[in-house]
């Protein structure tokens, strides 16, 4: 049981393997569902593998995020012809121009 991280004596560890009868599969799956500071943790881990071998909790199941997505969308960049964009704005400007001379 490595994956105890607490220290815990031989004889704790005899009995919480005792109480999971043997079966060190629900000894992680029970300590795996430990959240914050325990005081006991033996007796913790005993009623957590009570409660995992009726069934009354599972294993936390981990969950891959969900990709965060760009708030920005991402569009196809348009092409443009500059000498064409040019042409057109020279084409506004003298009409524009002619438009003043008029008045």
């Amino acid at each position: 049981m490595q994956f105890i991280t607490e220290p815990i004596t031989k004889a704790n560890k005899k009995s919480i393997l005792k109480a999971a009868g043997g079966d060190e599969a629900i000894v992680r799956t029970a300590y795996a569902l430990k959240q914050g500071s325990i005081d006991n943790l033996t007796a913790w881990l005993i009623s957590m593998i009570k409660k995992v071998k009726n069934g009354e909790v599972t294993a936390p199941v981990k969950v891959k995020a969900a990709a965060r997505q760009s708030r920005f969308v991402n569009f196809e960049q348009r092409n443009i012809d500059f000498t064409e964009l040019e042409r057109l704005e020279l084409e506004q400007l003298k009409a524009n121009m002619e438009q003043e001379e008029n008045l």
